[in-house]
């Protein structure tokens, strides 16, 4: 063991601020190597359904997903469902299945699959944690399997040493990337780093007791402290390891295969931890039992250790300078990183075993709902209610730099996209009379607008009706190609011939997938037609972001115009109508 007390170090550790780099892909459990549970793509303010793909199983794995390689963006997204234990690859941007293997393929005889653990993911490879039994022996092993993004076919695989068990192991750990190696623990007690590429040892530390959580890694940008993997045992201890296996700091030089991981500290933690370590460059944060403790990432001394009311469940998540985690009692609870005071608590009823920061909220599963909250003061901007639970979820970067949530629901068993989302409104119609002493004669301008903030990438119809006695009539049927967000379109006709009557035209524009509210797509417009002596009556509806606009234009034979508005306020769902009765005489 490497016991350096560096007071330099000390001094360093204290003036970095609490913070640490988020990723644009959610890569592998825990979002990144340092299990933040955040992410620098920020989704929208309304999520829209994007996407949803059966898979056959209850999704078991927080969807991960990594960028492919090549100029053109493309990205798959892999989950583990369960059932019969499942590998599911899909595209990222429509959920088009990939490819799909039942993981028991992956053991060979007399070994059976009993359980797996997390995964990560590389632009060309996606890891798999797994445990096998030596038939019905209580015997167990820990399986890496590393499979090709493009066709699910195993590139390589490394296997654990045998350990004994009287049941089936909890192990639910998960790989972990960085600096070209994947590290990972298991039952036999063995925290390992293999080269990423060819499955060689780069080192490897015995521990008495398992592994049975994801390893951590955590960077402290100092050369004399160096970097570490944070590594949790069953026994209640965190191990503090060098990332190279040097028993000299991290002077950025690998130690040669098959050496030993240097172990630089270990921490009694009084109880065995709820969950994966969260690493920032000035502090491990680890719970256990009821407590949350902030660890010297040089020492593995304890900074602040705060008790709760509750127990702490799934995973932390990095919110600014918050750590915000949910507790078994239904409740999610920032503390400040820096020396462990409450920031703010908010009650959700229930909560499913996921969160989700951005740089601006906090994502989480509570009940049949999806929450969003603020990270500063954990007050509920957004909520989504769907017909299930969302049981897992990530967050990541999409083609135009704006956050996608990937999650898992069940009955039925699906993977499903949320994103930014149109929000095509039908916004205005515009009557102008022209002057004609035979027939009522108008030009009709009829207007609709993307007010959310994705762009409408598909081409949909805008339909013009004039309905008189029950009966509509098309008076243009038109298609746009493309709407971004913010634009609008207007349909024009030159001048319409109206019958004498009470007519109603109206607009709607074709509902598009992932439009946000559907109900605005049309509106319309009543008014009578009668030729006889210049009129003009007016009604406007104010009460709307945008008013409907009768323009009347007085002259011989133009007759006169009743407007009445009938438009739905955003977000109410009664329409609401103003009338006006035709005069007589």
């Amino acid at each position: 063991m490497r016991r350096v007390l560096l007071v330099l170090g000390l001094a360093i550790a204290f003036i970095i601020p609490v913070t640490t780099t988020a990723a644009a892909d959610w890569s592998m459990a825990g979002g990144d190597a340092a299990r933040t549970g955040s992410t620098n793509a920020e989704p929208s303010a309304y999520p829209g359904f994007l996407w949803g793909t059966p898979v056959p199983g209850p999704v078991l794995t927080a969807p991960i997903v990594s960028r492919n390689p090549g100029a053109v963006w493309n990205a798959t997204t892999y989950v583990v469902t369960g059932g019969t234990a499942t590998l599911n690859a899909l595209n990222a941007s429509d959920g088009r299945p990939l490819w799909s293997s039942p993981v028991a393929s992956y053991v060979r005889a007399p070994w059976v699959f009993r359980t797996q653990g997390g995964l990560a993911s590389d632009p060309d490879h996606v890891y798999i944690l797994l445990t096998e039994q030596n038939g019905v022996l209580p015997e167990w092993r820990e399986v890496l399997s590393v499979r090709m993004r493009t066709t699910g076919a195993e590139s390589w695989n490394f296997t654990g040493a045998v350990y004994s068990s009287a049941g089936t192991p909890a192990i639910l750990s998960a790989p972990l990337l960085v600096r070209d190696m994947v590290v990972f623990g298991s039952g036999d007690g063995h925290v390992r780093a293999l080269s990423a590429s060819a499955g060689a040892v780069v080192w490897d530390s015995a521990f008495a007791n398992p592994i049975p959580l994801p390893v951590t890694f955590l960077q402290t940008g100092d050369a004399l402290v160096g970097d570490f993997i944070l590594a949790e045992d069953d026994g209640g201890r965190l191990h503090g390891l060098d990332v190279n296996g040097s028993a000299n700091g991290d002077q950025g030089i690998p130690d040669p295969p098959g050496s030993t991981g240097d172990l630089v500290w270990t921490a009694n933690l009084g109880t065995t931890a709820n969950g994966a370590a969260l690493a920032t460059p000035t502090a491990a944060f680890v719970a256990a039992g009821t407590s949350v403790l902030a660890l010297h990432p040089a020492f593995g001394s304890t900074i602040w250790s705060q008790t709760l009311p509750a127990r702490p469940t799934g995973n932390f998540a990095l919110a600014g300078g918050a750590v915000v985690f949910g507790a078994d009692d239904g409740r999610l609870r920032a503390l400040n990183a820096t020396n462990g005071a409450f920031l703010w608590v908010r009650s959700l009823g229930s909560l499913e075993p996921w969160l989700v920061a951005t740089p601006t909220k906090v994502f989480a599963g509570s009940g049949t709902s999806m929450v969003a909250l603020a990270s500063g003061t954990g007050d509920v901007t957004w909520s989504g209610t769907y017909a299930t639970p969302i049981t897992r979820a990530s967050v990541s970067e999409n083609a135009t730099g704006k956050g996608v949530i990937y999650a898992g629901t069940s009955s039925p068993d699906r993977v499903v996209a949320f994103a930014g989302s149109s929000d095509l409104r039908a916004v205005d119609i515009t009557l102008t009379p022209i002057t004609n002493p035979d027939v009522f004669q108008a030009t009709v301008d009829a207007s609709i607008k993307n007010a959310g903030d994705e762009n409408v990438s598909r081409s949909f119809s805008v339909w013009v009706n004039d309905t008189v006695a029950g009966v509509p009539r098309i008076l243009s049927n038109t298609t746009v190609p493309y709407l971004k967000a913010g634009d609008g379109f207007t349909v024009h006709i030159e001048s319409w011939n109206f019958t004498a009557g009470t007519h109603t035209i109206s607009i709607a524009a074709e509902r598009v997938p992932g439009d946000r509210n559907p109900q605005n797509n049309a509106i319309s417009f009543k008014f009578f037609a009668s030729v006889g002596p210049p009129r003009i009556v007016t009604m406007w509806s104010p009460a709307f972001w945008i008013g409907l606009v009768v323009i009347g234009v007085a002259g011989i034979g133009a007759g006169w115009l009743v407007a009445i508005a009938n438009r739905r306020r955003e977000r109410e769902a009664a329409e609401m109508i103003q009338a006006r009765q035709e005069p007589r005489g």
